[in-house]
């Protein structure tokens, strides 16, 4: 990913970085995606003394590509960064189990949703593509990496509206999640229960206010990113500004000490 597709406000970080990598023809169980996220998780300056704390942005498939890397090792994680997990597909995506019939042509696809599958790359040709495969809720070693998640991470954002905030992605979206059957609540693409897979129900509490660590709100599944900007009562915008101010706010007391 890169600046463009994760809009928030980075004036408090010291330094960022993103993943720029194919997450469309590749799954995310190959380890060189996991090894590019790990390297990105990590930082080009983990282990100067000039960092002392990171804070981790993880979207989509992303979650599971930074959760697959943990699971092989590629990377550790300790009390010094602080990982946000947004809508992950941790139980896998229903949508994939029905778009094979679409992408090979044996039923019909509406021009809106048409637009959002070439804008998300479902297809390859008139196969399923390999990300979208290892996104069947049978897919091997899928059910290994929620684990890292609810160990790790320090909150997250799940949407719970396909048409969201008003973007070239509502329409589609809301045809998207319709026709491919996604349990309700949904923002989409991801369904309420395989987002909160990935966090611990007995200490997780989820509310509606950008403030609170483990956000539920009216988003899609590009509007999580921070793309589209706030709208209306969902601000996934001010949910990750917050977070990164409350980080940096950490990091300068523990200097201070």
């Amino acid at each position: 990913i890169n600046a463009e597709y994760m809009g928030m406000n980075l004036s408090f970080c010291t330094t960022s970085w993103f993943m720029k990598a194919n997450t469309i023809s590749q799954g995310w169980d190959t380890p060189e995606l996991q090894d590019l996220a790990c390297k990105t998780a990590m930082g080009p300056t983990r282990n100067k003394n000039n960092q002392t704390y990171s804070i981790v942005f993880t979207h989509s498939m992303g979650n599971l590509i930074l959760a697959g890397g943990l699971l092989s090792q590629k990377c550790q994680f300790d009390e010094s960064i602080k990982w946000y997990a947004v809508s992950g597909p941790w139980l896998g995506s229903q949508a994939s189990v029905n778009l094979q019939e679409y992408c090979n042509g044996s039923k019909y696809w509406d021009a809106a949703v048409r637009h959002i599958a070439d804008a998300f790359g479902y297809c390859d040709g008139k196969d399923l593509s390999k990300a979208y495969i290892s996104l069947l809720p049978t897919y091997p070693g899928l059910d290994q990496l929620k684990q890292f998640s609810i160990k790790y991470s320090f909150g997250g954002l799940c949407g719970n509206s396909a048409w969201g905030i008003f973007s070239k992605y509502s329409v589609a979206l809301e045809a998207l999640q319709s026709i491919m059957s996604i349990p309700k609540p949904n923002d989409g693409m991801v369904s309420k229960n395989t987002c909160y897979g990935g966090f611990d129900a007995n200490y997780t509490t989820w509310m509606d206010n950008y403030q609170w660590p483990f956000y539920y709100t009216g988003s899609n599944h590009a509007d999580s990113t921070c793309r589209n900007g706030d709208g209306g009562s969902s601000t996934p915008c001010k949910w990750y500004n917050y977070q990164i101010e409350k980080a940096y706010s950490m990091e300068t007391k523990m200097l201070l000490r």
